[in-house]
Protein backbone atom coordinates (compact mmCIF):
# COMPACT_ATOMS: atom_id res chain seq x y z
CA UNK A 1 0.00 0.00 0.00
CA UNK A 2 2.82 2.41 0.87
CA UNK A 3 4.45 1.75 -2.52
CA UNK A 4 1.26 2.90 -4.23
CA UNK A 5 0.77 5.99 -2.08
CA UNK A 6 4.30 7.36 -2.58
CA UNK A 7 4.04 7.80 -6.38
CA UNK A 8 0.57 9.33 -5.93
CA UNK A 9 1.87 11.75 -3.33
CA UNK A 10 4.76 12.71 -5.62
CA UNK A 11 2.34 13.44 -8.47
CA UNK A 12 0.16 15.63 -6.25
CA UNK A 13 3.17 17.62 -4.97
CA UNK A 14 4.57 17.99 -8.49
CA UNK A 15 1.22 19.17 -9.86
CA UNK A 16 0.88 21.73 -7.05
CA UNK A 17 4.40 23.04 -7.69
CA UNK A 18 3.70 23.39 -11.39
CA UNK A 19 0.52 25.32 -10.64
CA UNK A 20 2.53 27.81 -8.56
CA UNK A 21 4.43 29.02 -11.65
CA UNK A 22 2.09 29.69 -14.60
CA UNK A 23 3.59 28.90 -18.00
CA UNK A 24 2.23 32.09 -19.60
CA UNK A 25 1.73 35.33 -17.69
CA UNK A 26 -1.61 37.06 -18.18
CA UNK A 27 -0.86 40.70 -18.98
CA UNK A 28 -3.68 43.03 -17.98
CA UNK A 29 -4.22 46.78 -17.89
CA UNK A 30 -4.10 47.33 -14.14
CA UNK A 31 -4.01 51.12 -13.93
CA UNK A 32 -4.46 54.20 -16.11
CA UNK A 33 -4.78 57.97 -15.99
CA UNK A 34 -5.67 60.54 -18.61
CA UNK A 35 -5.29 59.68 -22.27
CA UNK A 36 -4.71 55.94 -22.71
CA UNK A 37 -5.86 53.76 -25.60
CA UNK A 38 -5.65 50.26 -27.07
CA UNK A 39 -5.39 49.41 -30.78
CA UNK A 40 -6.10 45.73 -31.55
CA UNK A 41 -4.14 43.81 -34.16
CA UNK A 42 -5.19 44.52 -37.75
CA UNK A 43 -6.93 47.79 -36.87
CA UNK A 44 -6.15 51.51 -36.89
CA UNK A 45 -9.03 52.34 -34.57
CA UNK A 46 -7.96 53.35 -31.06
CA UNK A 47 -10.38 52.61 -28.23
CA UNK A 48 -10.20 53.82 -24.63
CA UNK A 49 -8.07 51.57 -22.42
CA UNK A 50 -10.15 49.71 -19.84
CA UNK A 51 -8.93 48.41 -16.50
CA UNK A 52 -8.64 44.61 -16.25
CA UNK A 53 -8.54 44.16 -20.04
CA UNK A 54 -6.27 41.25 -20.92
CA UNK A 55 -3.80 42.10 -23.66
CA UNK A 56 -3.35 39.71 -26.58
CA UNK A 57 -0.71 39.24 -29.27
CA UNK A 58 -0.75 42.22 -31.61
CA UNK A 59 -2.42 44.65 -29.19
CA UNK A 60 -0.87 48.10 -29.02
CA UNK A 61 -1.27 50.42 -26.03
CA UNK A 62 -0.78 54.16 -26.47
CA UNK A 63 -0.73 57.11 -24.08
CA UNK A 64 -1.31 60.75 -24.99
CA UNK A 65 -0.31 63.98 -23.29
CA UNK A 66 -0.50 63.59 -19.49
CA UNK A 67 -1.51 59.97 -19.98
CA UNK A 68 -0.26 56.98 -18.00
CA UNK A 69 -0.91 53.26 -18.30
CA UNK A 70 0.10 50.33 -16.10
CA UNK A 71 0.28 46.69 -17.20
CA UNK A 72 0.56 44.01 -14.55
CA UNK A 73 0.53 40.24 -14.08
CA UNK A 74 -0.44 38.06 -11.16
CA UNK A 75 3.04 36.53 -11.29
CA UNK A 76 4.69 39.84 -10.39
CA UNK A 77 5.62 41.74 -13.56
CA UNK A 78 4.66 45.44 -13.63
CA UNK A 79 5.12 47.77 -16.61
CA UNK A 80 4.43 51.50 -16.60
CA UNK A 81 4.10 53.66 -19.72
CA UNK A 82 4.47 57.39 -19.26
CA UNK A 83 2.87 60.03 -21.48
CA UNK A 84 3.23 59.99 -25.29
CA UNK A 85 4.32 56.36 -25.36
CA UNK A 86 3.52 53.42 -27.63
CA UNK A 87 4.01 49.74 -26.75
CA UNK A 88 2.97 46.74 -28.84
CA UNK A 89 2.61 43.15 -27.63
CA UNK A 90 4.57 41.22 -30.26
CA UNK A 91 4.14 37.74 -28.80
CA UNK A 92 3.45 35.95 -25.54
CA UNK A 93 4.55 32.32 -25.24
CA UNK A 94 5.80 29.80 -22.70
CA UNK A 95 9.45 30.65 -23.37
CA UNK A 96 9.48 34.31 -24.39
CA UNK A 97 7.42 37.50 -24.02
CA UNK A 98 8.29 40.11 -26.67
CA UNK A 99 7.22 43.76 -26.74
CA UNK A 100 7.98 46.63 -29.12
CA UNK A 101 8.50 50.09 -27.65
CA UNK A 102 7.95 52.54 -30.51
CA UNK A 103 8.32 55.72 -28.46
CA UNK A 104 8.15 57.17 -24.96
CA UNK A 105 9.16 56.18 -21.43
CA UNK A 106 8.94 52.51 -20.37
CA UNK A 107 9.50 51.40 -16.78
CA UNK A 108 9.36 47.72 -15.85
CA UNK A 109 9.94 45.30 -13.03
CA UNK A 110 10.06 41.88 -14.68
CA UNK A 111 9.14 38.79 -12.70
CA UNK A 112 12.10 36.71 -11.54
CA UNK A 113 11.34 33.00 -11.88
CA UNK A 114 12.92 30.41 -9.62
CA UNK A 115 15.57 28.24 -11.26
CA UNK A 116 15.23 30.41 -14.40
CA UNK A 117 12.50 28.10 -15.74
CA UNK A 118 9.99 30.85 -16.46
CA UNK A 119 9.78 32.91 -19.66
CA UNK A 120 12.37 35.48 -20.66
CA UNK A 121 11.48 38.95 -21.90
CA UNK A 122 12.55 41.04 -24.87
CA UNK A 123 11.78 44.69 -25.50
CA UNK A 124 12.43 45.75 -29.08
CA UNK A 125 12.98 49.39 -29.99
CA UNK A 126 13.75 51.09 -33.33
CA UNK A 127 17.51 50.94 -32.60
CA UNK A 128 18.17 48.08 -30.15
CA UNK A 129 16.69 45.01 -28.47
CA UNK A 130 16.84 44.56 -24.69
CA UNK A 131 16.83 40.97 -23.40
CA UNK A 132 16.02 40.59 -19.72
CA UNK A 133 14.95 38.17 -16.99
CA UNK A 134 14.11 39.24 -13.45
CA UNK A 135 15.24 42.81 -14.10
CA UNK A 136 14.24 46.37 -13.15
CA UNK A 137 14.66 48.42 -16.29
CA UNK A 138 13.90 51.90 -17.68
CA UNK A 139 13.87 52.69 -21.41
CA UNK A 140 13.28 55.99 -23.16
CA UNK A 141 12.82 56.54 -26.92
CA UNK A 142 12.68 60.18 -28.03
CA UNK A 143 11.35 61.73 -31.25
CA UNK A 144 14.67 61.04 -33.01
CA UNK A 145 14.51 57.31 -32.17
CA UNK A 146 17.43 57.72 -29.76
CA UNK A 147 17.41 55.20 -26.93
CA UNK A 148 18.50 55.87 -23.36
CA UNK A 149 18.29 53.08 -20.80
CA UNK A 150 18.94 52.58 -17.13
CA UNK A 151 19.33 49.22 -15.40
CA UNK A 152 18.16 49.56 -11.81
CA UNK A 153 18.62 45.90 -10.85
CA UNK A 154 19.77 42.81 -12.76
CA UNK A 155 21.44 42.49 -16.16
CA UNK A 156 20.30 43.56 -19.62
CA UNK A 157 21.74 42.30 -22.91
CA UNK A 158 21.42 44.88 -25.70
CA UNK A 159 21.65 43.86 -29.36
CA UNK A 160 21.18 45.90 -32.54
CA UNK A 161 17.62 46.09 -33.84
CA UNK A 162 18.70 44.51 -37.13
CA UNK A 163 21.66 42.22 -36.48
CA UNK A 164 21.94 41.17 -40.12
CA UNK A 165 22.55 44.70 -41.47
CA UNK A 166 26.03 45.83 -42.52
CA UNK A 167 25.87 48.94 -40.35
CA UNK A 168 25.06 46.84 -37.27
CA UNK A 169 28.12 44.68 -37.80
CA UNK A 170 30.27 47.79 -38.18
CA UNK A 171 28.79 49.75 -35.26
CA UNK A 172 28.43 46.73 -32.94
CA UNK A 173 31.70 44.87 -33.70
CA UNK A 174 31.60 42.95 -30.41
CA UNK A 175 27.93 42.05 -30.72
CA UNK A 176 25.74 42.42 -27.65
CA UNK A 177 26.43 44.94 -24.90
CA UNK A 178 25.77 43.74 -21.34
CA UNK A 179 24.66 46.41 -18.88
CA UNK A 180 24.28 45.64 -15.19
CA UNK A 181 22.81 47.27 -12.06
CA UNK A 182 23.14 51.08 -11.72
CA UNK A 183 24.58 51.38 -15.22
CA UNK A 184 23.23 53.08 -18.33
CA UNK A 185 23.12 52.59 -22.07
CA UNK A 186 22.65 54.87 -25.05
CA UNK A 187 22.42 54.39 -28.80
CA UNK A 188 21.25 56.55 -31.70
CA UNK A 189 20.37 55.59 -35.29
CA UNK A 190 23.57 55.20 -37.28
CA UNK A 191 25.80 55.44 -34.20
CA UNK A 192 27.74 52.99 -32.05
CA UNK A 193 26.23 51.93 -28.70
CA UNK A 194 27.57 53.51 -25.51
CA UNK A 195 27.69 51.73 -22.17
CA UNK A 196 27.50 54.28 -19.36
CA UNK A 197 28.86 53.88 -15.81
CA UNK A 198 25.77 55.60 -14.39
CA UNK A 199 22.06 55.77 -15.11
CA UNK A 200 21.38 58.59 -17.62
CA UNK A 201 20.32 61.89 -15.96
CA UNK A 202 17.05 61.97 -17.93
CA UNK A 203 15.97 58.66 -16.34
CA UNK A 204 17.00 59.50 -12.76
CA UNK A 205 13.60 61.12 -11.89
CA UNK A 206 11.93 57.77 -12.69
CA UNK A 207 13.86 56.01 -9.92
CA UNK A 208 11.09 57.02 -7.51
CA UNK A 209 8.78 54.59 -9.32
CA UNK A 210 11.14 51.67 -8.71
CA UNK A 211 11.25 52.46 -4.99
CA UNK A 212 7.50 51.89 -4.73
CA UNK A 213 7.00 49.11 -7.29
CA UNK A 214 7.58 46.24 -4.86
CA UNK A 215 4.65 47.41 -2.74
CA UNK A 216 2.62 47.77 -5.92
CA UNK A 217 3.32 44.13 -6.84
CA UNK A 218 1.96 42.99 -3.48
CA UNK A 219 -1.17 45.10 -3.91
CA UNK A 220 -1.84 43.74 -7.40
CA UNK A 221 -1.45 40.16 -6.24
CA UNK A 222 -3.79 40.72 -3.27
CA UNK A 223 -6.45 42.41 -5.40
CA UNK A 224 -6.13 40.16 -8.46
CA UNK A 225 -9.37 38.49 -9.53
CA UNK A 226 -9.27 35.70 -12.09
CA UNK A 227 -11.57 36.14 -15.10
CA UNK A 228 -12.74 33.24 -17.26
CA UNK A 229 -12.24 33.51 -21.07
CA UNK A 230 -15.88 34.51 -21.81
CA UNK A 231 -15.66 37.38 -19.31
CA UNK A 232 -12.33 38.52 -20.78
CA UNK A 233 -13.70 38.50 -24.33
CA UNK A 234 -16.84 40.34 -23.25
CA UNK A 235 -14.69 43.05 -21.64
CA UNK A 236 -12.65 43.47 -24.84
CA UNK A 237 -15.74 43.52 -27.02
CA UNK A 238 -17.35 46.23 -24.93
CA UNK A 239 -14.16 48.32 -24.85
CA UNK A 240 -13.65 48.23 -28.62
CA UNK A 241 -17.13 49.61 -29.30
CA UNK A 242 -15.93 53.10 -28.34
CA UNK A 243 -13.44 55.41 -30.02
CA UNK A 244 -11.12 57.86 -28.27
CA UNK A 245 -11.74 61.61 -28.57
CA UNK A 246 -8.05 62.50 -29.03
CA UNK A 247 -5.65 61.99 -31.93
CA UNK A 248 -3.06 59.21 -31.86
CA UNK A 249 0.14 60.31 -33.70
CA UNK A 250 0.36 58.77 -37.18
CA UNK A 251 3.77 57.26 -36.40
CA UNK A 252 2.13 55.14 -33.68
CA UNK A 253 -0.53 53.72 -35.99
CA UNK A 254 0.03 50.56 -38.06
CA UNK A 255 0.35 51.09 -41.84
CA UNK A 256 -2.97 51.68 -43.58
CA UNK A 257 -4.16 48.92 -45.90
CA UNK A 258 -4.55 50.23 -49.47
CA UNK A 259 -7.50 49.23 -51.70
CA UNK A 260 -5.08 47.13 -53.79
CA UNK A 261 -3.91 45.25 -50.68
CA UNK A 262 -7.53 44.71 -49.66
CA UNK A 263 -8.22 43.06 -53.01
CA UNK A 264 -5.07 40.94 -52.70
CA UNK A 265 -6.03 39.83 -49.20
CA UNK A 266 -9.54 38.99 -50.38
CA UNK A 267 -8.11 36.91 -53.24
CA UNK A 268 -6.04 34.93 -50.75
CA UNK A 269 -9.02 34.10 -48.60
CA UNK A 270 -10.00 30.44 -48.73
CA UNK A 271 -13.65 30.16 -49.74
CA UNK A 272 -15.87 28.26 -47.37
CA UNK A 273 -16.83 24.83 -48.62
CA UNK A 274 -20.54 24.29 -48.67
CA UNK A 275 -21.38 20.62 -48.38
CA UNK A 276 -23.62 19.38 -51.20
CA UNK A 277 -27.19 18.65 -50.35
CA UNK A 278 -27.87 14.93 -50.30
CA UNK A 279 -31.30 13.84 -51.28
CA UNK A 280 -32.43 10.92 -49.19
CA UNK A 281 -34.85 8.60 -50.96
CA UNK A 282 -37.44 6.91 -48.75
CA UNK A 283 -36.92 3.21 -48.22
CA UNK A 284 -39.50 1.18 -50.08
Amino acid sequence: MKKVLLPLLFCVVTTFAMAEEPSIEEFRITGLEGKAAVIPQGSRKASPAVKNMRLQNGDQVVTGEKGRLEIGTKAGTVIELKEKSSLKVDSLSDQMHVFFLRAGRFLARFKSYKDRKGPSYKVRTPVAVASVRGTDLALDINDKDELEAGVIEGDVHFDPADESSTSAKELWPEGEVVVTSSEGFKVSPGSAPIRMPEIPPAIVPSLVWFESVRDRVKTLQEEWKDLDPPSQQALRKTAFRDTIDWQVPDKFLPPAVTPKEQLQNKALEVPKRIPPKIKVEPVK
